[in-house]
């Protein structure tokens, strides 16, 4: 080979490990994290309240069929045709609760407002202690986690960790 073709050849095997380098220290701290990053408030295919249950009948009801439609979080309901009503919580570094209109306060939204959560679709075992209305807003990692497999129920972030206890 000239000696163009040694550069080149050189210049590009040097890139690439340089970009091997890189994915690898990334791929490595990528797995520091916990996934999911942050676990929902009701187990897997469970209703929020927040989300306008009609607790007369249990069933998912709406904003879509609102004289004003919808806000922009797709929950909640216009009061008027410019969304005064709804929240965009843009004053709160962390977001929205999940009734997406009170300001979070920390990273694990322990100021939000509690909320039930419903099994709609009568998931894993029903008895006293697994019902299917429940409030989760006091219950730490591990209790979730413990009453979730006596209730034989999945629920992504708190089911599949291995530390919770």
């Amino acid at each position: 080979m000239n000696t163009f073709q040694n550069y080149v050849f050189v210049t590009t095997l040097f890139c690439l490990l340089v970009a091997l380098t890189i994915t690898a220290i990334v791929l490595k701290k990528s797995k520091t994290g916990s996934y999911p990053p942050v676990a929902d408030n009701c187990p897997d295919y469970w209703y929020n309240s927040y989300y306008d249950l009609d607790s007369a009948t249990k069933s998912v009801g709406g904003c879509k069929s609102a004289k004003y439609g919808c806000c922009l979080d797709g929950v909640t309901s216009k009061s008027d045709t410019n969304g005064s009503n709804c929240s965009t919580c843009s004053t709160s570094q962390y977001g929205c609760c999940p009734d997406n209109k009170t300001p979070k306060t920390d990273d694990v939204g322990s100021t939000c407002p509690p909320s039930k959560c419903y099994n709609t679709k009568n998931l894993g075992t029903v008895s006293d202690t697994c019902s299917t209305e429940m409030d989760f807003s006091n219950y730490s990692t591990c209790q979730k986690q413990t009453w979730a497999k006596d209730c034989n129920i999945t629920w992504d972030g708190i089911t599949n960790v291995t530390n919770a206890c």
